[in-house]
């Protein structure tokens, strides 16, 4: 995770309040994510802000350390583990991070929120990818990339998505005009990825409704 670059205003660490020295202690691990949820997202807000926005005219607003968290936790994990807590945030000029106490991370980046897994950090590049696509309707379509992937954006401009624009992708994005990928899961393995591609369409389906296409749901949407 690049930290050369973090604005001197903001803290590697955010007050998170300090805990027990019993690690394991409920009490103490619940202070600490109210810390986080009143604390943070404040701190990460100001003029960090401002410099993105300086740094990146005309692109999607910076989401809320705790907005970013509460969407995404879900898919730093593997299989059915629990959703992570984050722990810390911090910012620079052109993306904010959250990282979890898994080890897992979200960063949002311009219009693009990346999310890696604890496995893909230790091993340090991701074998393959889920990604969200959206078409000009803002209708999603969740699909499956091979890697190697370091980052989103290697998904983002990469073969699977060119395909999609190339209108070869699969059935349901060839009817699409226009194709934005804005939400990318790096996974360490194949078979991770098979389960966090069934993980995205389901959560996505619960915020895009019906629309939503992928993970074998495949239907054209001008057949109803």
């Amino acid at each position: 995770v690049p930290r050369s670059r973090e604005t001197p205003h903001i803290a590697s660490t955010l007050a998170l309040g300090r805990p027990r020295r019993d690690m394991g202690h409920r009490r103490s691990n619940s202070a600490g994510s109210r810390g986080f949820s009143r604390a943070s997202s404040a701190r990460a807000s100001s003029g960090a802000r401002k410099s993105f926005r300086a740094g990146s005219a005309g692109t999607a607003s910076w989401k809320s350390a705790r907005t970013l968290a509460r969407a995404n936790a879900r898919h730093v994990t593997t299989g059915r583990a629990r959703a992570p807590r984050p722990v810390k945030v911090y910012d620079n000029a052109h993306s904010r991070v959250v990282v979890y106490d898994n080890g897992g991370t979200t960063t949002q980046s311009r219009a693009l929120i990346t999310n890696k897994t604890p496995q893909v950090r230790r091993q340090g590049f991701a074998r393959a990818a889920n990604y969200r696509l959206l078409n000009e309707k803002n209708q999603p379509y969740v699909g499956l990339a091979k890697g190697p992937f370091e980052n989103g954006r290697d998904v983002r401009d990469g073969r699977r998505i060119a395909a999609h624009k190339a209108g070869h992708g699969s059935a349901v994005t060839s009817e699409d005009r226009r194709h934005r990928v804005d939400v990318v899961n790096l996974h360490a393995t194949h078979h991770q990825a098979k389960q966090g591609e069934t993980k995205l369409y389901y959560a996505t389906k619960v915020t895009h409704g019906d629309s939503t296409r992928g993970a074998g749901h495949t239907r054209r949407r001008s057949l109803g």
